[in-house]
């Protein structure tokens, strides 16, 4: 059923004049968007590798950031220093604050196997237009860190388990999804421009990630989130 509500949101982006919806209605648009476009993304963006599952007598989300593979050079020296922030989206809907790997040194194909455990209700996550993203991020001590690329599910498709992963010896029991996804760099979906009109303060962040390859998308939607 969620997919089916899911599969809607998807279709109704692409039919719909995005200047009818109204904002929550377009940061779902534009999320839902984000996810088709990660399925169809090459790997030459680089890949990011993780697994996901929901423990539901916990209530307890487990992530697992694994790799990046290939990741986009972002300093001069043709490396990068990349990290990785995990988000539940639409902020609004979950208000928990972002988790972060540590960053990697001069790296395109960093190593990671860092856990996180993030505490959410599943009717959360069966909402409608809930989606799970992972941003790369280049590091930079002095300057503002750099947008490098994103992954985002829709939490329908995260493994619900009855019970934690340890202690399960049945082979046909339910287990976290591995994943192994490419990098979406390009996140200016309709509905992401459609919301840059509504303000016009929002339109100076528009075209400053343009010029700086800033996470765009994350600045916008936090911003009428929070204003929402």
């Amino acid at each position: 059923m969620e997919k089916l509500k899911n599969d809607k949101y998807t279709k109704m982006c692409e039919i719909l004049d995005v200047k009818a919806l109204t904002v929550d209605e377009l940061i779902e648009c534009h999320l839902q968007t984000l996810a088709k476009w990660t399925k169809a993304a090459k790997k030459e963006n680089g890949q990011l590798s993780f697994s996901v599952g929901y423990i539901q007598d916990k209530e307890t989300l487990e992530i697992t950031v694994i790799k990046g593979t290939n990741l986009p050079v972002m300093d001069s020296n043709g490396l990068s220093d990349p990290y990785v922030e995990i988000v539940l989206m639409p902020e609004s809907r979950f208000k928990i604050k972002p988790v972060k790997t540590d960053y990697k040194k001069k790296e395109l194909n960093p190593f990671y196997a860092k856990d996180f455990n993030i505490n959410v209700k599943e009717d959360l996550l069966n909402a409608s237009g809930s989606v799970l993203t992972l941003t790369v991020l280049d590091y930079d001590r002095y300057t503002k860190n750099d947008y490098s690329g994103m992954v985002v599910i829709g939490c329908e498709e995260i493994p619900r388990l009855p019970c934690g992963s340890s202690g399960i010896d049945d082979p046909n029991a339910p287990q976290r999804q591995n994943y192994e996804l490419p990098l979406v760099f390009d996140t200016m979906t309709p509905a992401l421009m459609e919301l840059s009109r509504r303000k016009n303060h929002y339109v100076h962040d528009f075209n400053e990630w343009h010029s700086q390859r800033e996470s765009f998308a994350e600045s916008v939607l936090s911003k009428f989130s929070k204003s929402h």
